[in-house]
């Protein structure tokens, strides 16, 4: 069962305000600690005891704090406030989250608000609803937006300056898979299937990089292990090893292998596939939707299909991969371990985090294969069938022929 709160805190009108807002902190990172799933908290600009005068900015402040919890709003109150800093400062929250963030929304209540902010005689109903349109187009059209209707006029069109960032308002995560939603498959599931696909194929050019860098290594192992030879009698601390060390440098330059070089096109696609991690574990859009045999995408699989499909496919990527650098044993070893880490993990994941997590590893497993059989998979399948055999005595393990 999952809990949630909401809250607009009330205290004594005497109650000191620092000593209030610590307590109502407190409380939020209790129920954080407890598991409660979300909390909401809710915003008063002229109520004494109702004293959270904006639940954006006390979000903002708990943020940190806050681990596993989902935050929002309780909500923002669109008649009082104009729908561009509305949309700056929903967008901004968005990211201090990491996507775990609820954006709830009214057109309030409390009538001394409504008094100071002088909408009090206006049709507050129609403000909101002319607010969150306003909202979403900021959000979802391009600078300098141009919105105009009968309470706001949002436009930087007189001031915007591309080249320095000006004029332009910040966008919150999850723009891309809705996108697709919204204009191509209206279906979630299949939604993040096929940015999985794109992210993937974005991905292409940096994993050839990698194998590319890595043929390039094993070609001149036998090389490197002769020098290695060479200097093996010297001790650790010997300053001779030095030299070793500058013999290598001077071959790998020699021969133009780049000794990082299979690790950078590594570093540039792990930050945008751990967003794309946290974003599919946070959104609240995946909730209650459905696709195939999975009725709520936010949920874990209830036939556990998924993470054994990430089992599988990890196996398999794993089976297929040459790795001629790894002993043999460790090999086998991590062939079974890490796909049942995985596995494991994903077991009381939400489906569409699985789902896009099997979806890339099959997509890895069906490049891999093709690489196999490019004249680079075929050289370095052969290399590692080699050191296998070599460090076996003869014997090969784990090498697919």
């Amino acid at each position: 069962m999952k809990l949630g709160f909401f809250t607009m805190p009330i205290h004594p009108l005497d109650k000191d305000w620092r000593v209030t807002l610590k307590e109502d902190r407190e409380a939020f990172i209790l129920a954080d600690e407890l598991g409660f799933t979300e909390a909401y908290c809710g915003e008063h600009v002229t109520d004494q005891a109702e004293n959270i005068t904006s639940c954006a900015l006390f979000l903002s402040w708990i943020a940190k704090d806050i681990k596993r919890m989902r935050l929002g709003t309780g909500t923002i109150n669109l008649p009082n406030s104009h729908p561009a800093a509305v949309a700056g400062q929903i967008a901004m929250l968005d990211h201090m989250l990491d996507g775990r963030f609820n954006f709830g929304i009214s057109p309030g209540g409390l009538l001394s608000d409504a008094e100071i902010f002088g909408n009090l005689d206006a049709d507050r109903n129609a403000m909101f609803v002319e607010g969150i349109d306003a909202v979403l187009k900021i959000w979802e059209g391009r600078p300098p937006y141009t919105i105009e209707g009968r309470f706001w006029k949002i436009t930087t069109e007189r001031t915007m300056m591309t080249e320095i960032g000006q004029g332009i308002i910040a966008k919150p995560l999850f723009l891309i898979l809705r996108f697709i939603y919204e204009h191509i498959v209206s279906n979630w599931g299949w939604s993040i299937l096929l940015l999985t696909i794109v992210l993937n194929v974005a991905m292409l050019p940096t994993r050839i990089q990698m194998m590319k860098s890595s043929l390039k290594m094993q070609r001149i192992q036998p090389e490197m292990e002769v020098i290695k030879a060479k200097y093996a009698k010297y001790k650790t601390t010997d300053p001779r090893k030095q030299e070793m060390q500058r013999e290598i440098m001077d071959l790998q330059k020699r021969e133009g292998v780049n000794m990082f070089g299979g690790c950078l096109p590594m570093l540039i696609q792990w930050p945008l596939l751990f967003g794309f991690y946290r974003m599919l574990g946070n959104v609240i859009e995946l909730r209650q939707a459905h696709w195939l045999w999975l009725p709520d995408l936010s949920a874990p699989d209830p036939w556990h299909i998924l993470p054994i499909s990430v089992v599988i496919s990890m196996f398999l990527t794993q089976y297929l991969t040459p790795s001629p650098g790894m002993d043999p044993a460790q090999q086998k070893m991590m062939a079974f371990t890490m796909p049942a880490v995985f596995g494991f993990m994903m077991w009381n994941y939400g489906s569409g985090l699985s789902l896009y997590w099997a979806c890339g590893n099959f997509i890895g497993v069906a490049t891999q294969l093709v690489i196999n059989r490019s004249s680079m998979g075929r050289e370095m399948r052969e290399r590692a069938a080699k050191r296998a055999a070599k460090r076996t005595g003869g014997k090969i393990i784990n090498a697919r022929r």
